[in-house]
């Protein structure tokens, strides 16, 4: 899709290539009175120029794809829906009479049948649809109130970063009720899920707790530590940590995505669960440390892992990678277990490496282009349980080449898996652990280290899974944002 921005005497524009989506930027110093694009791309004609507003951004569409674009998302076809918004299909189909089934916009359709990579397309179009817009009378409900109706678990946390609203009442036809109380009522499909996934927004976004603070586009840590301290409808600000509040130091949230500071400076929730700092350019991300679970990655880069299942996270969708490399394991335990459900254990530390000797490692392969934000783990024996963990990727050659980057950090609070006398470790936790951050996509090897342990002996693993973030294969990023993230060509 064609942006173009007019200023005093330049005008500028970026977009995807259509069959290699590489991102373009150009300026234009000087336009003709018709600039005609050939080959590949998806437009055909760029600027007029006696069509130029003053200012701000200008998407020339074709209305007659409205009706074509909604029934694509209804019908949950993500690569017509592509097509069409290349060759111009408003997003936004509520307002050029694109309806479908009804009187359904293609956000209000995708998101009534649980099409949450469509949700997530159209959202991140510079054009959004109205994340408001209804369907027919009597029901006459919102997208949020479809993917409640529905049970649509995995469409909440997309619809709900971009705008949608926990109160707006439905029509008669659902009784003039809440998204939260439509799902109640209805039950259907993942409609508890649902119902947790608006009670968090609602008490704040899990805003309250301790964050740090670091570069976006490195990812270092710059030093800041503070508290999110919840009270009514304050968020006071701690530095540091569980020190005494100031009166005139607080933020509000709007329960979705605006975190605003009383005297200006504001915030951006993101899908991943980092704030996004207006600051310095956009310079600054926050992020959050909960349950002893997070701290700073690998020489001080990646992600801090938050440890629980973070409804941002699509723990229905284990990416499918290959156990290809590790540090000594023992023949009772062999590597291949780690990535099955079999019963079978893979047990780390080998007769001949030691079980006390740390770290002990395993790379994975199969993930290349692929977003991840999440891991499960189960743990055999819970004095064994991995005690601090590191999670790396590389574009290496093959498993010993790297370089590695860092993707996440993770920790546990306590030993977890199953009691075992000789383990000498009591109260374990449940055998089963997640753990999420940030999206990131992965090179073609990925590398889980385990660092520690809660005996000091080496790790007993009966799986270990990752997982992509919700809302598709975006996480509800946008285009720019993973790119940004992902360190592929940026747009500036």
């Amino acid at each position: 899709m064609l942006i173009v921005r007019a200023t005093p005497r330049r005008y500028e524009w970026w977009g995807a290539h259509k069959k290699t989506r590489d991102f373009q930027y150009v300026r234009v110093t000087e336009v003709s009175r018709t600039v005609n694009a050939k080959g590949d791309w998806p437009w055909s004609k760029l600027v007029e120029q006696g069509q130029w507003p003053g200012g701000g951004v200008q998407e020339a569409f074709n209305p007659k794809l409205a009706g074509e674009l909604a029934q694509a998302a209804w019908d949950g076809d993500l690569a017509r829906v592509r097509s069409l918004l290349d060759s111009g299909a408003p997003p936004n189909t509520e307002a050029h009479g694109g309806f479908y089934n009804g009187h359904h916009s293609a956000l209000n359709g995708a998101a009534r049948n649980g099409h949450a990579a469509i949700v997530s397309l159209l959202l991140e179009q510079p054009t959004k649809p109205d994340v408001e817009s209804r369907c027919q009378s009597p029901w006459e409900v919102t997208p949020l109130q479809q993917a409640g109706f529905w049970g649509r678990a995995k469409v909440a946390p997309v619809l709900l970063q971009h705008g949608a609203s926990l109160t707006s009442i439905s029509g008669p036809g659902c009784g003039h009720k809440t998204a939260k109380q439509i799902a109640q009522e209805q039950r259907n499909h993942q409609w508890e899920e649902f119902v947790q996934i608006l009670d968090t927004y609602a008490e704040g976004g899990g805003l309250s707790g301790t964050w740090f603070s670091v570069e976006k586009a490195t990812g270092h840590p710059n030093g800041d530590r503070y508290e999110f301290r919840r009270e009514g409808e304050r968020y006071y600000i701690i530095r540091p940590p569980g020190g005494a509040k100031k009166e005139d130091d607080y933020f509000t949230f709007d329960g979705t995505t605006t975190v605003r500071h009383v005297h200006g400076p504001t915030s951006t929730l993101l899908s991943s669960g980092d704030l996004h700092w207006d600051l310095e350019g956009g310079k600054w991300l926050s992020r959050r440390e909960e349950g002893g679970g997070a701290h700073s990655g690998a020489n001080g880069d990646g992600s801090g892992g938050s440890s629980g299942r973070s409804a941002l996270v699509d723990w229905d969708s284990p990416l499918k990678l290959r156990a290809v490399k590790s540090s000594p394991i023992d023949g009772n335990g062999p590597l291949h277990n780690i990535t099955e459900r079999g019963g079978g254990f893979a047990n780390f530390g080998g007769r001949s490496g030691g079980h006390g000797c740390f770290p002990h490692w395993v790379i994975f392969e199969g993930c290349e282009g692929l977003p991840v934000a999440g891991v499960e783990m189960k743990a055999y024996v819970a004095g064994e349980s991995p005690k601090t963990m590191v999670v790396e990727t590389s574009d290496g050659m093959n498993a010993d080449s790297g370089p590695w980057r860092p993707v996440a950090s993770l920790s546990a609070d306590a030993a977890w898996g199953e009691s075992v006398a000789w383990a000498r470790v009591s109260e374990p936790d449940p055998a089963v652990k997640q753990w999420s951050w940030a999206p990131m996509k992965l090179g073609r090897y990925l590398r889980l280290t385990f660092t520690s342990s809660f005996n000091g002996d080496a790790p007993t693993m009966y799986y270990t899974f990752f997982y992509p973030p919700s809302g598709g294969s975006s996480g509800g990023f946008s285009a720019r944002q993973l790119a940004e993230a992902w360190c592929l060509s940026s747009i500036s």
